[in-house]
């Protein structure tokens, strides 16, 4: 009879074991009393030497029994050792005392030995470096207002990095208003913070006027006047009045509101001019300087006295004689002290023409005595 032992276990036949195979075996190291000359060639369990043979030599028969009875514990050991190379860094979760904070930072934690930073309150990472290389830290200080909504108001609410994003208009010239009460400035935050508006408000309107403006501020230059305009061609504030009353034409010259120049080409002729002229005691044209319907030799002020002087038909200088023409000045009589030569001076009493006297004399109606 054949007894079979288990090939796994660690216990080996000793000499008292003996294999019965229906011989006895008298001396256990050589051959059996068989008288077989050669090495037993069966296996203690029963099976030839060819089994291990083929097993060898068949690569897959010898797959399948390493995989039953040889684990592949590759990956698991990868894993220990994997595990056993990570770099503890700086920190642990318990201890993140190495870490130096950036500017405005705190610590906030320790992943994987890296030690790992906050902003402090009040503070943002705009630049989004915190963590890498060089980093300077959380650079931008702001703190929310408006509960973090942005509003027209100067400040960067939403703390994004940007004041008043959302109004693109700010700091844009602008216009308010219409005519004369149009005023410019520039786009500002309205009060409320909710939109922008101008800077300025407009002017106050005024009585509209012929003066090619738009005084009432209603969009139109110089409306609803009356017709009674004249144009000023002098610009002395009187019309000519052959030229009107007709509609304000600003353009034209039609502006004033008065008539009665009676030469609108001469800015020193108008009503209420001074008599005998802006220019007393020169020699003046003998015409209207105030539009009386008399020339200057007719006016009784220009009659006697330095002033009365006129410029005669042929250009001469003259005096104004009793009558209304302009006389030319007789030998002797003169204008003024340059008139006169040879020590002589010009003297006049009233009434009568100026003479040139000599010195320490007097005259009496142009007679010297």
């Amino acid at each position: 009879m054949v007894n079979c032992i288990d090939i796994g276990t660690s216990e080996k036949p000793g000499p008292a074991d003996t294999l019965d195979t229906g011989v006895t075996d008298t001396n256990a190291d050589g051959p059996s009393d068989t008288g077989e000359s050669g090495a037993d060639t069966t296996d203690v369990d029963g099976n030839s030497d060819a089994d291990a043979d083929a097993d060898a030599s068949d690569p897959t028969r010898a797959d399948a029994s390493d995989a039953t009875s040889q684990p592949d514990t590759g990956d698991a050991e990868d894993a220990e050792d994997a595990g056993s190379q990570v770099d503890p860094g700086d920190c642990t979760s318990e201890d993140t005392s190495a870490c130096v904070a950036l500017a405005n930072t705190q610590v906030a934690g320790c992943v994987l030995g890296s030690c790992i930073f906050e902003c402090q309150d009040g503070y943002l990472d705009l630049n989004g470096d915190i963590g890498a290389a060089g980093s300077d830290g959380c650079e931008y200080a702001c703190a929310p207002t408006n509960g973090g909504v942005e509003i027209c108001d100067g400040l960067d609410n939403n703390c994004d990095g940007q004041v008043d994003e959302g109004f693109a208009d700010l700091g844009d010239a602008c216009t308010v208003g219409l005519g004369q009460c149009q005023r410019s400035g520039n786009i500002v935050c309205s009060a409320d913070g909710a939109q922008t508006e101008c800077s300025v408000k407009p002017g106050l309107p005024s009585t509209e006027t012929c003066n090619g403006l738009d005084d009432d501020c209603d969009g139109v230059i110089d409306n609803n006047l009356p017709q009674n305009y004249y144009r000023d061609g002098d610009g002395d504030g009187y019309g000519d009045e052959s030229s009107g009353p007709v509609a304000c034409d600003f353009a034209n010259g039609v502006t004033i509101t008065r008539g009665g120049d009676c030469d609108d080409t001469n800015a020193d002729v108008h009503p209420g001019a001074p008599v005998c002229g802006p220019n007393p005691g020169t020699h003046q044209p003998a015409i209207d300087y105030n539009c009386s319907g008399r020339t200057l030799c007719e006016e009784f002020a220009c009659k006697w006295g330095p002033e009365a002087l006129c410029l005669t038909d042929d250009g001469d200088d003259g005096r104004c004689g009793m009558g209304s023409t302009c006389q030319k000045l007789a030998d002797g009589e003169c204008r003024n002290d340059t008139d006169c030569r040879f020590g002589n001076y010009c003297a006049c009493l009233t009434p009568g023409p100026s003479v040139c006297c000599p010195d320490g004399q007097l005259c009496l109606c142009g007679e010297p005595y």
